[in-house]
């Protein structure tokens, strides 16, 4: 089944009650995300896959409520969701729920880098990138990153101390450069 008449969308709810009532009351299977993490929840949400109009699956997730809000994103059949410090993957055309990874610290976001044969991701201290099937092809860990900007293949991160690395998207290899901070980011 093609991925064409496939729709993905996300919503927040005021409460885990109310996000736990939804998911009760719809007529298809669910899952929750962050059930296992010792941190009181503070925002709560859910991601809706329907195919060809007809609701398919709910994801719950209870969020730290810090930092960035979760995010999923699309590659090829895999849904990837990033939420506090773990990315779940899911198989949109089987849906069940392949794998969840956890990350080094706070999720930030995932790439925008189509030409890639998996996903990109930052967290707040590093970088890796997730196969459509839950594996980690790589991962560079980084002090705090303040700043950073995608050019094609390439991920240009600047730290706190305004030291900065660049990494190859595609291999994850990784250099310092402390003159490439003041081209880019100034």
């Amino acid at each position: 089944m093609g991925l064409t008449n496939l729709f993905v969308g996300m919503r927040e709810f005021d409460s885990k009650s109310v996000l736990q009532e939804f998911l009760r009351a719809a007529a298809v299977p669910s899952v929750i995300l962050g059930l296992e993490t010792p941190a009181t929840p503070r925002e709560f949400f859910c991601v809706e896959i329907r195919r060809d109009g007809l609701e398919q699956l709910n994801i719950g997730i209870l969020s730290f409520g810090v930092g960035v809000k979760p995010s999923w994103v699309l590659q090829g059949p895999a849904l990837l969701i990033g939420f506090n410090d773990h990315v779940a993957v899911f198989d949109t055309e089987h849906l069940p729920h392949v794998a969840q990874i956890t990350i080094p610290t706070l999720f930030w976001e995932f790439l925008d880098a189509p030409d890639l044969p998996h996903t990109c991701v930052v967290c707040e201290t590093g970088v890796l990138a997730i196969s459509s099937r839950g594996f980690v092809h790589w991962r560079v860990d980084t002090q705090l990153i303040s700043n950073y900007k995608v050019d094609g293949r390439t991920l240009s991160i600047e730290f706190e101390n305004r030291s900065s690395r660049t990494i190859d998207l595609l291999s994850g290899q990784s250099r310092r450069s402390s003159q490439l901070t003041k081209r880019l980011f100034d």
